[in-house]
Parts: C-alpha cells; structure tokens; sequence
C-alpha cells in the first residue's frame, strides 16, 4: 500500500471516529433523517444516487461507488436548526405551550470508494439514517403523553461495484445498523412529583442490505435506481416507573423495531453546456412500523407499548443545476414529502406532518484534489392538528384529552469536502544543463 493511500486510511478512521463521538439526531419523514449530502442538500436531494451528489449518491445508489478514477473521500456535516411548538387547549397549573421541543443537531457522514481495476470497485458509507430528538425547555400539559423521544442511529454500508461499461454499472453491499441511546418518556399524573415514566438506554445491532444501479442510455441522461432493504431490531434497555405508582422501580425491556425498506429513483438529464435538470421520486415503506410492545414492562394502561401506526411515505423533488464556470456549479431545487404521519395519530414527541423543502447550494472545485459543497434548505410543515381523544392510539396511557396545534418549520446547512487521492506522478522537475 502507498504512503498516500495509508494516510487516506488513517484520515478515513479518523473521521469515523469523529462520527461516533458527535453522533447527533434529527427528523425528517417520520424517524428518518434525509441530510446525508451537502450536495443534495442545495437541490431539495433532486436526482437522488446520481453523479451530481459525488460520491454521497452512495446513501441512495451503492452504484455511485463506480464514480471513482482512483481513491476518493467525502466528509459532510448537516447543522439542523428545528423549530417546533405545540399549543394545547390546557388550563391549570401546566402551560399549554411546549416551547420549541426541536433540538439543535448536527450530523456528520462519510464515503469512501476505491476503483480496484476498470470493472470492479469497493466503497463504504458511514451514515444516520434514522434518530429523533425532541424535549419540551418548559414544564407543559403535553408531557403527560410524551416528555421526551430520543434515537440514534449509525449505518455501515460496505459495498462492491462492477462496471460493465460506461453505460452500465450496478453494486451491492451488507448493511450494519447500530441504534442507541433510545429513550422515551412520560410525566405520570402525580400530585407532588415530576419524575419521568418509560424507556432509557434502548439499542441493538441488526444487518440488512442495499443494491443500485447506474444507467447512462443516451449521452447526457443519468439514470439511478437504489433500494434498502428493511431491518428488524431488537431493542433491549431499562423502563423506569417512579414512586408512589404501584410496582416502581427499574425493569429490563426488550421490544422489536423495523426499520423500512426503501426504493428511490433519480434522474439527471443535461440541457446544454451549462444547465442540467435533476428530478426524484421516493417510496418508503413506513406502514412496516406500527407499535413496538415490550416485554418485562409493569401491567399498566398503555406502558408496554410505543405507537407509531405510521403509513408509507413518498418523496417527490425537482431541481436544476447551472455551470457558473470550470470550477463553480450552483444549484437549487424544491421539493414535497407525504409523511408517514397522519392527523389521527399525530402526537407530541414527533408532530410530523408533510412538507415543502426549497433548497440552494453551491460545488466549487479548490483544485485538483479537493473540492468543497454547501447547502441550504428551508423546510416548511406548517399547523398541524394533534388530538389525543377517544380513538387516538395513545389515549388509553394517560385518559386526558388533550386538543392542540403543532407549528414546525427547519432551516438546514450543510457542508461538505471532498478528497481526491491523485495518483497522477508530478512532472520531473526542469534541470538546466
């Protein structure tokens, strides 16, 4: 192995390294986390797991891996700046309003590919596909059904491309998913405590798959297609019930989670020299995550089960991008997402609902080695209506009925570098005779 190469190795794990310890969480679609690319970023992620997002096209399309000439990195890094307050109809001594209960998060990912001959490659992606993180900054009536919901998630994808042609390329690799730091809670009704009821410490490491496909038919046209494959966890953890509720006290848990499969298409046509239109459309199969039922939990109301009845989701963006010059590529694109979430099971750890992205960035190339992204988008979900009433799947826990309005908007910037290790050998240097 080069000098260049091992230190591509020792920089790869640094980064990984970085990624475990700064792991934070966000939501987007459910429990899903959607800013795995600063490039796809800037256009609202149009034209998913095509060779505009570099090698991030790796988290939609294991095929971008066959992108590579040599050896290449990525590092990205998403700051997520959420904005989430729930109203309730409630009176008496707890405030009607949550406050924000969205979390600033950021969220670092990495890629690597290597070409090993002109068919074959090997790629890695290290990513957060799922995770949640919202906690009330006040006490309010809302805590009685959810005081705070937490998730991370890491995904290792190592995958194996192979070329046939420059038409033609397709990949495949097995997914580690590692889900950690689980936690969710409750404020019981107790008159003279504010200790928090439910899950800590939730987390397992289970396997599934990914595949994709690069076809170019025509020049100019760009065809990705990626799938991943469902994941069934297991997660294991402690349920907390304080004093003075019957049968306080500590409990191992351990209750089954999947994961949903996803199919996504990306499209990426050239309009002339200088412009190029991008498109999306994703599927998402949500309707697979229905409750999590624990065992070890105390018989009470509601307490063994975390509900989620979500439905599939759908994700449909549009975008274009524009040559500003030789080293500058600027971009934009708007987006819709039918969220898993709907009005009859919405509740107040994730008020998910649909949503609008419009997004701008921007790819300069530094020099011959590295090249740098940014993007922006703003994400707008709008009222949102929430009703824990007779009907509602988390009712029976609490009884309360409790009437409300949720108002969610998100601004997101991301970053991102790129390394290309040039195994180009410099010119031999001039010497005079």
């Amino acid at each position: 192995m080069t000098r260049q190469k091992l230190q591509g190795l020792l920089l790869a794990s640094a980064t990984f390294g970085a990624l475990v310890i700064s792991m934070q969480t966000a939501n987007a679609g459910g429990i899903a986390i959607r800013e795995q690319s600063a490039s796809g970023q800037g256009m609202s992620f149009a034209g998913e797991g095509t060779s505009s997002m570099g090698l991030s096209a790796m988290f939609w399309n294991p095929a971008a891996v066959t992108q590579t000439n040599g050896m290449d990195m990525e590092t990205h890094l998403s700051l997520f700046f959420p904005s989430t307050e729930i109203h309730t109809n409630a009176v008496g001594p707890l405030s009607g309003s949550s406050g924000n209960i969205g979390e600033f998060a950021y969220i670092p990912t990495s890629y690597f590919a290597y070409k090993i001959n002109p068919n074959w490659y090997v790629g890695l992606s290290i990513t957060a596909p799922y995770g949640s993180g919202t906690h009330p900054n006040t006490p309010w009536a809302g805590s009685i059904y959810t005081n705070e919901a937490r998730l991370k998630t890491i995904d290792f994808n190592p995958v194996i491309g192979y070329k046939f042609n420059e038409q033609l390329s397709i990949a495949a690799g097995p997914r580690i998913l590692w889900a950690f730091n689980g936690k969710f809670n409750r404020e019981p009704l107790l008159p003279a405590s504010a200790a928090t009821a439910g899950y800590n410490s939730l987390s397992d490491v289970a396997f599934g798959w990914s595949a994709g496909l690069t076809y170019k038919p025509l020049p100019g046209t760009e065809i990705a297609l990626g799938y991943k494959s469902r994941v069934n966890l297991t997660l294991d953890g402690d349920f907390f019930l304080p004093a003075p509720i019957p049968g306080a006290g500590k409990y191992s848990v351990s209750g089954g989670a999947t994961t949903p499969d996803q199919v996504n298409l990306g499209i990426k046509q050239r309009i002339d020299d200088r412009w190029t239109a991008l498109a999306s459309v994703e599927w998402t199969n949500w309707s697979v995550l229905q409750n999590i039922v624990f065992s070890g939990v105390p018989p009470l109301p509601g307490a063994n089960t975390i509900t989620f009845n979500y439905r599939d989701g759908w994700f449909f963006a549009g975008g274009l991008e524009y040559k500003y010059s030789a080293q500058t590529t600027l971009r934009g694109g708007i987006a819709y997402e039918i969220s898993p979430v709907t009005d009859r099971v919405r509740d107040v750890s994730i008020p998910d609902d649909n949503r609008w992205w419009f997004s701008l960035g921007a790819t300069h190339q530094i020099d011959r080695k590295w090249t740098m992204d940014l993007g922006y988008s703003f994400v707008w979900l709008g009222n949102s209506p929430i009703n824990y009433v007779p009907g509602h799947p988390d009712f029976p826990s609490a009884g309360v009925v409790l009437v409300g309005t949720s108002k969610t908007y998100d601004h997101i910037v991301s970053l991102a570098l790129r390394y290309h290790f040039d195994s180009t050998p410099a010119p031999a240097p001039i010497i005079a005779k």
